[in-house]
């Protein structure tokens, strides 16, 4: 009850670090809740609350019993922002103007492998009365990793950056790419958010110069933009000499999917993203989904790309038919890369593209068939 209630006043999870678990026990809010009368029988230590956690629950209402500015949403500016390598650990420094007085700002590092924050140890730093902090985070080793800068303020509203980024065996922190991606956080992000195409050309302009998945993301967001949604054409109205047509731009039979609505070219806002690649085209087809196309023999093969939408947490099988005899099933896809398909149509009246959500529900199964056409 104490852990779900945590998460009730907003704390996620976190776990421990070694030093923590020998010295205090079980992060409360990491796997806490199974060892909380531990000590009391003998088994372990215990569970405790982690520093960063106890910091913000400091200025929670319930327990300041104060609705001070309860209603003010947190105006976070991030400046001065750098990054520097230590010895087993990173150090994260900056200045905030905020709106109402900062007190603290939270880091969490978290791998990526499982997709959850279980494994997110979380460190903490005080801001100044001039809006300076500096956050020191540890307990590092190789691997993938997220961290979720939180900037907290006397109401208890945050505002958050994000980063993602490995370490290898030597732990060395890729301080230029971090960089990058603090220009991503601080213009592109929160021009994305506002849909602020003129903030956005600033952003891609600062970007520039360097061909990453930064600069790449950013730019699919203004070519998105740029690309009003439009009915499909027809393919009976595709003229004979037309040899390859991309399958977004095409009016299907009919489409269902399990979540929102079926969509081309995008997923509500977003471009659509394949690992490292983004798409201009390619059709949403989370699971369950079936969208069905009359080619009435007219095409020679059926060519896509297949795979999740970047970052979804969920697992899929994609599933083409020919006139109702399954032609194409693939493995079990719950990885952020992208597999190719491709399909004899000879003689083929109907094409059926399936997305299945692999026999565990549908949650996160955003499957895209990514840059899909048609060849004579």
């Amino acid at each position: 009850m104490a852990h779900e209630f945590g998460h009730a006043l907003g704390l996620p999870h976190n776990r421990e670090t070694p030093e923590q678990l020998e010295a205090l026990g079980y992060a409360l809010m990491g796997s806490g809740n199974y060892h909380l009368f531990g000590e009391r029988v003998g088994r372990d230590k215990g569970s405790y609350l982690s520093q960063a956690h106890a910091t913000i629950l400091s200025t929670h209402p319930l327990f300041t019993r104060s609705m001070q500015d309860i209603d003010v949403d947190a105006k976070v500016e991030w400046q001065d922002l750098s990054f520097a390598a230590g010895a087993g650990e990173y150090v994260v420094r900056g200045r905030v103007t905020t709106n109402l007085p900062a007190y603290a700002v939270v880091a969490y590092h978290d791998g990526v492998e499982r997709r959850m924050d279980y494994d997110a140890t979380s460190w903490v730093g005080p801001v100044s009365g001039t809006g300076r902090f500096e956050v020191r985070v540890g307990a590092l080793a190789p691997g993938e990793y997220q961290l979720r800068l939180r900037c907290y303020l006397r109401n208890n509203t945050k505002q958050q950056l994000e980063y993602r980024f490995a370490l290898d065996d030597t732990l060395k922190l890729p301080v230029a790419e971090l960089e990058r991606q603090t220009i991503y956080e601080l213009h592109a992000r929160p021009a994305i958010a506002a849909r602020d195409a003129g903030a956005l050309a600033g952003a891609v302009e600062k970007l520039a110069g360097t061909d990453d998945l930064l600069y790449q993301r950013a730019r699919a967001y203004q070519r998105l933009w740029e690309r009003p949604e439009a009915p499909g054409t027809p393919l009976a109205e595709i003229a004979a000499d037309v040899t390859s047509v991309a399958l977004s731009t095409v009016a299907w039979e009919s489409a269902e999917v399990g979540w929102d609505r079926p969509m081309v070219d995008r997923i509500g806002t977003q471009p659509l993203e394949s690992g490292a690649r983004f798409h201009d085209q390619g059709i949403y087809a989370h699971a369950n989904s079936r969208f069905v196309y009359k080619v009435d023999g007219q095409w020679r093969r059926f060519v896509s790309g297949y795979g999740l939408q970047n970052h979804s947490d969920g697992s899929v099988v994609f599933v083409v038919k020919c006139d109702g005899v399954e032609k194409f099933r693939s493995p079990m896809v719950k990885e952020w890369t992208e597999e190719q398909v491709e399909i004899d149509l000879t003689d083929v009246t109907t094409l059926e593209l399936i997305v299945e959500d692999s026999g565990n529900g549908k949650w996160g199964d955003a499957g895209i068939w990514f840059a899909p056409r048609l060849e004579r």
